[in-house]
């Protein structure tokens, strides 16, 4: 279904921003975004531990050709907030609309 493929894109981008954390010891701002993990930017505190060719190999794109959302600081999760708005790109909704966020993983 699009919801279990939107979950699966939005759990294995968390499992890469999990790394970056690992070796930068924070994640990437909302400015700085989903872009830190596919290039390398001049705030990294560790550049030598950035991998060859990034955490993940482009931006996520939801099943509506929409790019994945992420903030930092987060307002909904603890650590960060990764998510789709869904088919219609608005807050709310049901169905194929259904907003998706790592925090109801």
């Amino acid at each position: 279904s699009i919801r279990r493929q939107r979950q699966m894109c939005i759990r294995d981008r968390s499992k890469a921003l999990e790394i970056y954390k690992f070796n930068e010891l924070t994640y990437p701002s909302t400015s700085e975004g989903l872009e830190a993990l596919v290039l390398p930017h001049s705030g990294l505190k560790n550049p030598f531990l950035y991998p060859e060719d990034g955490y993940i190999s482009s931006l996520p794109v939801d099943p509506w050709g929409k790019e994945y959302i992420y903030e930092n600081p987060p307002r909904k999760s603890k650590k960060f907030d990764l998510y789709t708005l869904g088919a219609d790109g608005m807050e709310g909704g049901s169905g194929e609309d259904t907003d998706i966020g790592n925090w109801m993983q």
